[in-house]
């Protein structure tokens, strides 16, 4: 029985020996064991959903580090609820250059954030709509800090993402006024389309027309001069005549005008 105990702990010893040696192989060859990383912290409006652990970070479409962890805070004072998204970013994928002063990485993200560093969620995966941290120069954006991790990591603004941005657009419209507007102009082409006096004016328009149609014909071979002029009034004629056909047709365009044609 004791050397059959011995060997199941010399069997235990020997498996725990070897899931230290891969734990080991995996440190040191992904060389997270010896790698310098900064963290930053993050607070973006709205939903994270489709954030993950590990998702990249880029910067200008270079990847730069990842996602280390999304938690949910909740301020006692107020209730007030964030979402601080926490990433490492490695030095080592930004070489600084033309620099005079002995200055670390570190230092330099207040001047950026200055320059207008901002970070967005953006789609990673249309697929699976998974989402990425994407890091950009949006100078026009104002900075915009939370300041809830009290200095525990540095902050880099955000900036909602492009639809929540056209969202927050969509309803600072006064979408009412602009509805009743539109009605207004649809009932008063509908007015415009089925009114009589409208449908009496083409009828005359035409009667005149086709009487002056007539008057040429009759007048036709008076002489050099007049007949270019009874021709000049015979191609008005049936430019008028083609304008009434045309409102008769498309009544709005009294109001809206005629459409342009494709390409202009």
């Amino acid at each position: 029985m004791g050397k059959q105990a011995n060997k199941t702990l010399i069997g235990i010893f020997v498996l725990i020996a070897i899931v230290l040696v891969i734990a080991a192989v995996l440190a040191f060859g992904s060389g997270r064991f010896f790698k310098h990383t900064t963290k930053f912290v993050l607070f973006f409006e709205g939903s994270v959903k489709g954030l993950q652990v590990g998702a990249p970070v880029m910067f200008e479409g270079v990847k730069v580090g990842q996602v280390t962890d999304i938690a949910l805070q909740l301020d006692a004072k107020d209730l007030s609820v964030f979402i601080p998204i926490y990433i490492e970013i490695d030095p080592a994928t930004i070489k600084v250059i033309n620099s005079t002063l002995p200055k670390s990485r570190d230092e330099y993200i207040q001047p950026l954030i200055e320059k207008g560093l901002r970070a967005q969620l953006q789609i990673q995966s249309f697929v699976t709509g998974q989402l990425m941290v994407y890091l950009d120069f949006w100078p026009e954006k104002p900075i915009r800090l939370v300041g809830a991790e009290d200095g525990a990591y540095p902050e880099i603004p955000t900036i909602p993402t492009d639809l929540q941005d056209w969202t927050r657009r969509l309803g600072s419209l006064p979408l009412k006024e602009i509805l009743d507007k539109l009605n207004a102009t649809l009932d008063g082409i509908e007015r415009i389309a089925n009114s009589p006096k409208l449908h009496a004016s083409m009828d005359s328009l035409d009667r005149l027309l086709k009487n002056a149609d007539r008057i040429l014909v009759q007048y036709d071979g008076l002489g050099p001069q007049t007949n270019k002029t009874l021709e000049d009034v015979s191609r008005m004629s049936r430019s008028l005549r083609s304008l009434a056909d045309y409102l008769e047709r498309h009544p709005e365009s009294i109001i809206k005008g005629k459409p342009s044609a494709k390409g202009e």
